[in-house]
């Protein structure tokens, strides 16, 4: 770890710090290294106890297949990725991918390239970005200067990552593909491991690794499992290291220029320990996943008997530390949100069924005035076109779903949440806005994608999902107006589940610091004492301190749901009587145009 000594007209600031960081990113490394054998075996057993007991899909709706179809095409201007100035700007053919391709941002040299199927010139991932506008004046590279306004950015997280400048032929173009990339960025998932049982015990052994450096609650992950490992390693050495006895030390003339090198040089060394960890993890749980499943499954009903043992031993320690914190918790912070917040989600489902009403009564009687013939692929078509309305914000099913949401930012809810979340983190806010937003349109196209699997007549659209559906069973060919009948109840139910889900969620994420620091980590102290009382053959399989998050997380839950479904019962849910009004003929302001 070092500087060129052409970056400094003086000593090399890491000098003195180089020996500290170094054992502090190999203390890392041994939390990480301990932590994640033990959490790959927990969720392998839990992979393997929850196939043994078969599909947990709780919901009476088909999961929908993910969107695959374009969100957005076209010729856009994009600047060169040269570091100096007058990078060269070039046309180039951008095509926004959807769910299925997680939203990734792919161009091409020019539309003919793209239509020929040429592989793409380059992509971006839009998770970890934003979107934002690009006030960039007098540009020499551009013969003809075109106005600012039409430029726009996307900026990373991670300012070690490119920044990405592009433009549009019109405000109009601008708008939209603003709009479009906005949401992809937003919606796009991190790059993870394929493998789910890895990816989750990399998720439980980097929070465990967290906790043991000071930090809790939540965390957002915008890279793959290395550099999320290494990103945080920084962010820890940053912290206990460079910000205390290397950035004070710079001088201001060059200050901004060394600390660019700094962290350069200090964020490759970071990125090196992480990577390593990581290797060794993934090659050492490929070793173990064969003997580890193979045991389990000999072992799994004495060992499910054996946690069930120690898990009412676990009950009473955890809920001698859990119990003071939660009461606290539901009264400050939990029970005045509940208060404000429980009538308007529940108003935002309420619009939503009424929109998808309004989407659905014209398919239905196009298809009905269609009759026979090519059916299934006007089916198709209209259900298509149905599935991209729905992820509209500003018309289509969601408008006026969408407007109620908006106005959570500035009604009684921001002000509760300003008043009880530690001086109010506008963050807190627009998560759970976007929560319920996500829960509601998962439901209206689970709806849609059911009654196109209803309808047709021949198979054309197969469910690609986390759970078994049989997508080979012979096709149902019900009359829409009867798959509407059959569907509306389901929708109705799915919505009160979907409501009381995300609501639970929202909960535990306003309180999820307080359950970290001050339940979950001396719950697992606490548990310590009965490592005794595994029995011997099962020592290798049984983690007491993953019991113990377990027996913390149901006291959480349980806490939640005392406050949460205390509200939504007295809120009367309307879904069944609302859902009423998805049968019967087109009215005066349904959604005509949907294909």
């Amino acid at each position: 770890m070092g500087l060129s000594e052409s970056s400094m007209p003086f000593s090399n600031p890491l000098e003195a710090t180089k020996d500290r960081i170094q054992e502090r990113l190999s203390e890392i490394v041994a939390i990480f290294a301990s932590e994640f054998p033990e959490q790959y075996k927990t969720v392998l057993i839990k992979k393997l106890r929850e196939d043994k007991g078969g599909d947990d899909w709780a919901y009476q709706l088909r999961e929908a297949s993910p969107p695959d179809w374009d969100l957005q095409a076209g010729l856009l201007t994009k600047k060169g990725a040269s570091i100096f100035a007058r990078s060269k700007w070039q046309e180039r053919y951008f095509v926004v991918k959807n769910e299925a391709e997680n939203f990734r941002i792919y161009y091409w040299k020019s539309e003919t390239f793209f239509n020929l199927g040429v592989k793409p010139s380059d992509w971006i991932d839009g998770c970890g970005y934003d979107v934002e506008e690009e006030e960039e004046e007098g540009d020499d590279s551009k013969k003809d200067q075109t106005p600012p306004s039409l430029r726009w950015k996307l900026t990373p997280y991670d300012d070690k990552l490119r920044v990405w400048y592009l433009e549009a032929k019109s405000a109009e173009d601008k708008a939209k593909w603003m709009d479009t990339m906005k949401a992809a960025c937003w919606k796009a998932r991190s790059p993870r491991d394929p493998d789910d049982v890895v990816h989750d015990a990399f998720d439980r052994a980097f929070r465990e690794t967290r906790r043991k450096c000071g930090e809790y609650g939540h965390f957002s992950y915008h890279f793959d499992e290395p550099q999320t490992l290494g990103s945080f390693m920084f962010k820890v050495v940053e912290r206990e290291i460079l910000g205390r006895d290397v950035y004070p030390k710079i001088p201001g003339a060059v200050k901004g220029r060394v600390k660019a090198a700094v962290d350069k040089s200090v964020g490759s060394s970071c990125t090196t320990a992480s990577s390593g960890a990581w290797n060794a993890a993934r090659k050492a749980a490929d070793s173990a996943k064969t003997t580890i499943s193979e045991t389990a499954k000999k072992m799994l009903d004495p060992l499910l008997s054996a946690e069930s043992t120690l898990k009412d031993k676990i009950v009473d320690k955890v809920t001698e530390i859990a119990d003071p914190v939660l009461a606290k918790a539901g009264s400050d912070v939990l029970k005045p949100i509940a208060d404000k917040l429980l009538s308007p989600v529940v108003a935002v489902y309420v619009e939503a069924l009424r929109g998808f009403g309004k989407l659905m009564r014209p398919i239905v009687k196009t298809l009905k005035d269609k009759g026979k013939g090519d059916k299934d692929e006007t089916l198709r078509d209209l259900c298509r076109g149905a599935r991209r309305k729905i992820d509209y914000s500003f018309s289509g099913p969601m408008k006026e779903a969408c407007a109620v949401l908006r106005q959570f930012t500035t009604n009684d809810i921001a002000k509760t949440i300003n008043a009880v979340l530690s001086g109010g983190k506008i963050y807190d806010l627009y998560r759970l806005i976007s929560k319920v937003e996500a829960g509601v349109r998962s439901v209206l196209h689970n709806a849609v994608f059911t009654f196109e699997k209803s309808c047709e007549t021949t198979i054309i659209s197969k469910t690609v999902s986390t759970h078994e559906q049989k997508d080979d069973e012979p096709p149902l060919a019900m009359d829409p107006e009867d798959a509407m009948r059959d569907i509306a109840p389901k929708l109705a139910e799915d919505l009160g589940a979907t409501l009381t889900e995300k609501v639970h969620a929202i909960f535990l994420s306003f309180i999820e610091t307080d359950v970290d620091e001050s339940i979950a980590t001396p719950a697992k102290s606490a548990v310590e004492p009965l490592a005794d009382e595994v029995p011997d053959d099962l020592k290798d399989l049984i983690v007491l301190p993953n019991l113990a998050e377990n027996v913390v997380n149901d006291a959480v839950a349980n806490a939640i749901a005392l406050i949460v479904d205390a509200g939504i019962n007295k809120a009367d849910l309307p879904f069944h009587k609302e859902a009423e009004s998805l049968l019967g003929d087109v009215q005066e302001g349904d959604i005509i145009d949907v294909a």
